[in-house]
């Protein structure tokens, strides 16, 4: 009599320790070449942007402005000026509707509508089915309200999950160094870098060079993301998965912009891939029940790519 060994469920198990390895390899791949393909694409912003406002015809005196703390209320900041919003960057355009669009595609828009930097920027927008009644286009990140414009925009939230913490980054700003090491006081001059005003020249008289950098806050929702373990980078960290939660978290002090809270978490009942208070991000990953309706608790995995360029910014005066 022969006997047969039973193989009832070995393939499930296969397919499932198999399924696990490919999964974990197609989210790899996807995420990192997407963060790649992110980064060559803000590389040809940043250094396109610092080329053109180089050659701007900026009076000697005037400041980019486009870091959130901008200093003295005195100086002439060329965020500020009508040409430099109209053909360099405008923040408002971090968010298009619509009915901004009125029936046109949004690269019709783009071509027709935007200043340089916010039409280069236009690639990496996300669509955002949260943000109003019809959804928007906008760059990731936190939306905020401009109170000194009255204008919706985007700033760039960083985390620190360890202090529980949000520091804000503007997407597209001044590289400023803080010269007297008091952690609270920008550096002064017109788009300057590294080097403090000379001693016989005022602090607002600098030949400087336009140093620019792009902030872009990605996020995979095809991967986790976890915290570091306390016993070090390479000890195990699966039990240490970052919950989707922003209500714990404290903000830094904004001086002219307030949040927007809007209901963006779950859109028809499925979670809006960049939702959150601060736009950190909830996953289709863990799902758990609260009062009978179904929810998501993880956030993405989650990544502030920065690239920057300068250049040489000639100035002349009599």
């Amino acid at each position: 009599m022969r006997h047969t060994r039973r193989t009832e469920g070995a393939v499930l198990v296969e397919f499932a320790i198999v399924a696990l390895v490919l999964y974990l390899m197609i989210a790899t791949v996807m995420t990192f070449g997407s963060a790649l393909w992110v980064g060559q694409n803000l590389q040809q912003v940043v250094d396109v942007g610092a080329q053109e406002i180089a050659r701007l015809p900026l009076p000697v005196d005037a400041e980019l402005g486009l870091s959130l703390e901008r200093g003295s209320a005195a100086v002439e900041y060329a965020a500020d000026r009508a040409d430099f919003r109209g053909e360099i960057y405008d923040e408002r355009h971090l968010v298009i509707t619509p009915l901004q669009l009125a029936g046109r595609r949004l690269l019709e828009y783009a071509d027709e509508e935007l200043p340089l930097i916010n039409r280069l920027l236009i690639s990496l927008l996300i669509w955002d089915p949260g943000y109003g009644d019809d959804g928007a286009w906008r760059y990731p990140g936190t939306i905020v309200r401009n109170t000194e414009r009255d204008v919706d925009s985007v700033l760039v939230p960083i985390v620190d999950n360890s202090a529980g913490t949000i520091r804000w980054v503007a997407p597209v700003e001044e590289i400023q160094v803080d010269h007297d090491d008091d952690d609270g006081t920008p550096a002064i001059g017109p788009f300057s870098l590294v080097q403090p005003p000379p001693d016989d020249l005022p602090v607002n008289f600098i030949a400087g060079v336009v140093a620019l950098r792009v902030n872009y806050p990605f996020q995979s929702a095809a991967m986790s993301s976890f915290r570091r373990s306390s016993e070090g980078d390479d000890e195990p960290n699966l039990d240490l998965v970052i919950a989707a939660d922003d209500s714990d978290l404290t903000p830094a002090a904004l001086s002219r912009y307030a949040l927007v809270v809007g209901e963006n978490e779950y859109v028809d009942g499925r979670p809006n891939t960049h939702a959150g208070r601060f736009g950190l991000g909830r996953q289709i990953a863990l799902p758990w029940n609260r009062d009978g309706i179904r929810q998501y608790g993880v956030r993405p995995y989650r990544r502030v790519i920065s690239t920057q360029a300068v250049y040489r910014r000639e100035v002349f005066s009599r």
